[in-house]
């Protein structure tokens, strides 16, 4: 027995003195204050080069509410082709996503349609020399007494009337693609894009065809409606920055304001709608896509935006490392958040247009507590 106190006992000797130096420790480094009032002057010049300042700028707080969406198409740069002609689709040169210009042929139809606007159209313009020509002997015989008012009048009324019916058929033949053959030549109305295609080569398109054959969505500008829950009306706002993000593309930032806000809450999903028009000169953004936004709402109370590398966390609590000239110094401040850039939002004694440091704030600011 004696054999084991001569064991056990410098063990726990050594295990009470470790416990107390570490709860002296433990103690000492939960009173520990930082001093603010120490100062660094001079720095070496290694470290001169490797710190960068920035300026403090004021800014406000923010509301941020998280939402979903969908893209939408602009109405009025969605246009869908319908099939003005029967016969049977010969070609398709254009599929789905393809991007066009604006006259672009899309596909070429065979149509017996054609044959007949031709000869609609010979008809026509025999009907407008021949009545040119009635025209010309009425008005000559007219200048030379020979015929009265009421028969220049009545020639002159059938000339308009064939040039009207020329028109017509003009404006009929380019609507069906100004072409001299039986061939129907389907070209885009808009540029865009192709969202939609319902032909295929071989396809034969009969009269009562309702269906569009394509559908061109100029999608340079983009509408996403938002689903707007009634806890979070109150945060939306005409003109309110927002933030989007698809599902496709996590990385990429799209921005726009809030420009119409619905006064109609949907009775089976129960959320109120709201849009926002975002560029999309890239053509990244596609209708029926699925959006993560923040709508950006700033409030009254006034903070200071700095570079989240200027914050400092120590013993629980916040710090920047000031520029005074060549000098620098510790201020406690208190961190309240973020911007939509990326900032960090704080309180403090400072001033817009003072200097903090961003770039190696950690090791500065160890140096500085040492002093």
């Amino acid at each position: 027995m004696k054999n084991i106190y001569k064991i056990f006992l410098p063990v726990l000797s050594i295990a009470f003195l470790i416990g107390m130096v570490m709860k002296f420790g433990i103690l000492n480094a939960k009173t520990q204050e930082i001093d603010t009032t120490s100062s660094l002057n001079e720095l070496t010049e290694s470290m001169k080069k490797m710190i960068k300042t920035q300026k403090v700028k004021s800014d406000f707080m923010q509301h941020i509410t998280q939402l979903t969406g969908n893209v939408e198409a602009v109405p009025n740069q969605q246009i869908s082709v319908p099939a003005i002609v029967s016969g049977r689709v010969t070609d398709v040169v254009v599929d789905l996503g393809d991007q066009v210009k604006k006259g672009q042929v899309l596909a070429k139809i065979y149509s017996s349609d054609m044959a007949e606007i031709q000869q609609e159209w010979i008809e026509a313009k025999a009907n407008v020399d021949r009545e040119t020509k009635e025209y010309e002997v009425a008005k000559s015989l007219f200048d030379a007494g020979l015929s009265s008012t009421l028969e220049i009048q009545q020639a002159k009324s059938e000339l308009e009337a064939a040039n009207a019916q020329l028109e017509k058929v003009n404006q009929k033949m380019k609507l069906m693609g100004n072409t001299n053959s039986a061939t129907h030549i389907v070209r885009a109305p808009i540029s865009g894009t192709i969202t939609e295609k319902s032909i295929s080569p071989n396809m034969i398109i009969k009269e009562d065809h309702d269906e569009a054959l394509f559908t061109v969505v100029n999608l340079q500008k983009v509408w996403v409606k938002m689903n707007v829950f009634e806890s979070d009306i109150q945060y939306i706002e005409m003109g309110s920055d927002i933030q989007a993000s698809a599902l496709a593309y996590p990385d990429r930032v799209f921005t726009g304001k809030v420009e119409k806000i619905s006064k109609f809450i949907d009775p089976e999903t129960k959320v109120m709608h709201a849009r926002v028009a975002i560029p999309n000169q890239e053509g990244l953004l596609m209708p029926n896509m699925a959006m993560n936004i923040q709508v950006i709402q700033k409030t009254n109370e006034e903070v200071f935006a700095v570079n989240e590398n200027a914050v400092v966390f120590h013993n629980n609590k916040d710090f920047i490392v000031k520029k005074n000239g060549e000098s620098y110094s510790i201020m406690e401040v208190k961190v309240k958040g973020s911007n939509q850039f990326g900032d960090t939002l704080i309180e403090g004694n400072l001033v817009h247009g003072e200097e903090v440091v961003t770039e190696k704030a950690l090791l500065l600011f160890n140096d500085l507590i040492k002093l």
